[in-house]
């Protein structure tokens, strides 16, 4: 089994989040109110009349007691409270995904410049974009690209620099000897000293 997204997990927090916040506040709501229907006379003389052995408890009774629009009145707070913790969690969600992106990004681009230069292309750059610690990687990633694309090119240059003395007394070399090979030119012991002498 694959493991989830970050970005579903990070769903599921917020909607549990909204979850248990929209729940507290429902109770909340709901015992507030009916604080607020114990304080008004009216009510607590009906309250009064309706208890009794066997009669339901006092939330219970509030609730029945309710009136249309105070019922309205609950269901319109707690759709309130569900609506502005739905749209909560979407922001949080879009917030979280744009950091995510703003943080992945650069290392993306950090993850190709780095293949392409594991592969040979020594000229990969990185943008340097900000000031952090990725922006302090990028620094460190160029300046090391640079040092090694330096270093190739002494390098090259190095050898192509031995190649090059190297190839006049080798030429020299191989001269005379084809002379001394072809009979054009005795092997006589100065000529055989002037060819040792080219190998230093």
């Amino acid at each position: 089994t694959s493991k989830p997204s970050s970005t579903a997990l990070r769903a599921a927090v917020a909607l549990i989040s909204v979850g248990i916040v929209a729940l507290i506040a429902n109770q909340v709501t709901a015992r507030q109110f009916e604080y607020y229907l114990r304080a008004n006379p009216m009510m607590e003389q009906r309250m009064k009349k309706m208890m009794g052995p066997g009669m339901m408890n006092t939330s219970q009774m509030m609730r029945r007691m309710m009136g249309l629009p105070e019922q309205r009145f609950l269901r319109s707070i707690n759709q309130s409270f569900w609506l502005a913790g739905l749209t909560a969690a979407g922001v949080a969600i879009l917030l979280s995904l744009l950091f995510a992106r703003q943080i992945t990004a650069p290392l993306q681009k950090l993850t190709r410049a780095a293949k392409k230069f594991a592969g040979g292309d020594l000229s990969q750059r990185v943008p340097v974009d900000s000031k952090d610690e990725i922006g302090e990687l990028a620094v460190a990633f160029n300046s090391m690209a640079e040092n090694l694309a330096t270093n190739t090119q002494l390098r090259r240059q190095l050898v192509a620099d031995i190649a090059h003395e190297l190839r006049t007394p080798l030429t020299i070399i191989q001269g005379n000897l084809e002379a001394i090979m072809d009979k054009v030119w005795e092997p006589t012991p100065n000529r055989i000293a002037s060819i040792y002498n080219e190998t230093f």
